[in-house]
């Protein structure tokens, strides 16, 4: 079979809405067309979502869930299996892509391999083990879960592709068929990026950027109580969030200042972490962040939490800065650090800038991915 002729039918919990996305399964789907395979998309949407939305190799098929939102973040599609089959049937894929293993999604494993279906499954954590909610309820849940069917979805795949080293050793331990790919950023689209037309950035402005969804998980809070510590005394700082904020209005408005803006969801990142000097992650777990990656594309010096893949990206002193998890005295520290050293900012910017460029390419992680789900 020719390689162009390849028909990818990517399963994922979430594609890209305002108030939820599955970057790293948007970002696959996007390249997947971009170099010429033919991709569908099953998944979930909510209830202004488009039913079916086509572009160039690209057709996305949603269906209606029931969300349940933080701490919990998780969807349940009713009648998922007869959706899967008819798509299926209607498409006729020649290869199947599961995103992540610990959504509902997830759970096409078991009627794909009943069909005698090959499966790849894409991971970028293992719930339960190494990712941990901020709920205790939601634990209990993931870690008899990941013992028990998310175990089985992992076993049951052909191949099992990982986002980056960390992962190894439990993977290793499952005894998985494995394989380490690096997920990737565009990078011309933050090369190429325009200024935002409503964000002017003064002379000696620093402005300090947070992008990403406003959730537990996130540790934004953080952010803000360092912010409201820096701002007074520095009245050249600025420090942007951009999320959607649907449900925190109240929260924001207790916070909000000329110096600590919240911009809502914005289709521009790009441009907004061009104006950006310095980038901040306060997650207590992550994957292989795309934020962070993005940033880093973007040379914004980065401080990072030092969680799941983040230690594929960056290196101490090398390329960007690290925190403990809610240690907000040296994120305190690191920021000012950054704001009077702007040689080091600079610096470390574009050291950031070429580790994305070397290592996490998209055209070089396609050929690699298509390689592996043969």
């Amino acid at each position: 079979m020719e390689d162009k002729k390849i028909k990818i039918l990517l399963i994922t919990p979430y594609f890209k809405e305002p108030h939820r996305w599955m970057i790293s399964a948007y970002k696959e789907a996007i390249n997947f067309a971009k170099n010429g395979y033919e991709t569908i998309v099953f998944t979930s949407r909510s209830k202004n979502t488009p039913k079916l939305v086509k572009k160039k190799n690209l057709k996305i098929y949603g269906y209606r869930d029931i969300f349940l939102k933080d701490p919990i973040n998780f969807g349940i599609m009713p009648f998922m299996t007869f959706h899967l089959l008819n798509l299926i049937r209607k498409e006729k894929p020649t290869h199947i892509i599961i995103s992540k293993h610990m959504f509902y999604t997830s759970l096409c494993m078991f009627p794909l391999k009943l069909m005698r279906k090959k499966v790849t499954v894409m991971v970028d954590t293992f719930p339960g083990q190494n990712w941990l909610s901020k709920s205790k309820i939601v634990n209990f849940v993931l870690k008899i879960y990941s013992r028990t069917i998310g175990k089985s979805i992992l076993k049951l795949a052909n191949k099992v592709i990982i986002f980056h080293e960390d992962l190894i050793n439990l993977a290793k331990s499952m005894k998985l068929n494995y394989k380490v790919i690096h997920n990737g950023v565009d990078l011309e689209k933050y090369e190429s990026a325009k200024l935002p037309e409503d964000i002017i950035k003064k002379d000696d402005e620093i402005i300090i950027t947070y992008t990403g969804r406003l959730e537990s998980i996130k540790n934004y809070p953080d952010i803000i109580e360092v912010a409201k510590k820096i701002t007074p005394k520095n009245k050249n700082i600025t420090f942007l969030f951009a999320g959607d904020i649907t449900g925190k209005e109240d929260e924001i408005k207790k916070v909000e200042t000329d110096q600590i803006k919240f911009l809502g969801y914005r289709k521009d990142i790009p441009s907004l972490l061009k104006i950006s000097d310095i980038f901040i992650l306060a997650s207590s777990n992550e994957g292989l962040p795309n934020s962070l990656m993005e940033a880093m594309a973007a040379k914004c010096a980065c401080i990072s939490t030092n969680v799941g893949g983040v230690k594929s990206l960056i290196k101490e002193n090398e390329n960007g800065l690290l925190f403990e998890i809610h240690n907000l005295q040296e994120l305190e520290e690191k920021i000012n650090y950054l704001v009077k050293n702007k040689e080091t900012r600079i610096n470390l910017g574009l050291s950031a800038h070429k580790k994305i460029k070397e290592e996490f390419n998209w055209e070089k992680i396609v050929k690699e991915i298509i390689k592996e789900i043969k």
